[in-house]
C-alpha cells in the first residue's frame, strides 16, 4: 500500500515537472 502511494507521487511530481518544462519552452523562460 505504501509503495503504490509512493509510486503515485513519484508520477504526480513527474507530470509537474513536464508541464513545468512546457511552459518554460512555451515562454522561452
Amino acid at each position: 500500500m505504501k509503495q503504490a502511494a509512493k509510486d503515485l507521487q513519484f508520477e504526480r511530481a513527474a507530470q509537474l515537472r513536464d508541464e513545468v518544462l512546457r511552459l518554460k519552452k512555451k515562454y522561452k523562460l
